[in-house]
């Protein structure tokens, strides 16, 4: 773990190598998937400020490395730090805003799709069939990240499953991007 919600911190991190999942818990006691965040994102005290409360609980995935950029760096005006920060802040606001787009207007399972998708771009090997997931989620994590109940994503798993367009064990799941796309897209025009 790198900070807990509530925990003071005043730092930056970049991820140099490895997976990290931000959660946060609500006031029912449920702990829920923000965001998963491998190399060159940017998480922490991205509010500039110093005093800052994390709202957000930070926790590796898998052997990880990570670098401080120094707040006092940005402050100064270092140019690279303040590139890598506005940069950091430009990729978490567009994946937020194409998020709160997709809860507002798509079906859990058009954005399950763009999440199995947007994963396999981001964190992936090649395997036989298209994809392995180099992440390791449960499915009651990728349901908190889909806005859904662990019993519908698992359903709707299972239904791709059949379909062809994955594959999963308790260890790996493998994702058939030729077969994804397309329900992607039929799920798309289904609006």
């Amino acid at each position: 773990m790198v900070y807990r919600q509530g925990d003071r911190n005043s730092r930056i991190y970049r991820i140099e190598s490895g997976l990290f999942r931000l959660s946060q818990v609500q006031p029912d006691g449920r702990d829920i998937v923000i965001d998963v965040l491998g190399a060159r994102d940017v998480f922490g005290n991205l509010t500039l400020t110093g005093g800052f409360v994390a709202d957000e609980s930070a926790f590796t995935l898998t052997d990880s490395r990570l670098a401080t950029l120094s707040l006092t760096e940005v402050r100064r005006g270092e140019p690279e730090a303040q590139r890598q920060l506005m940069k950091a802040i430009a990729v978490r606001h567009e994946r937020s805003r194409a998020r709160l787009t997709s809860f507002v207007v798509e079906n859990v399972k058009t954005r399950l799709l763009r999440v199995l998708l947007d994963l396999a771009r981001r964190f992936n090997s090649r395997c036989a069939h298209g994809y392995s997931l180099e992440v390791k989620l449960t499915q009651q994590e990728l349901a908190d990240i889909v806005g859904a109940t662990r019993q519908v994503v698992s359903g709707m798993l299972n239904e791709l499953k059949r379909q062809g367009a994955l594959d999963y064990t308790a260890e790996q799941v493998c994702l058939r991007d030729q077969a994804l796309h397309p329900l992607l897209r039929t799920a798309l025009s289904a609006k």
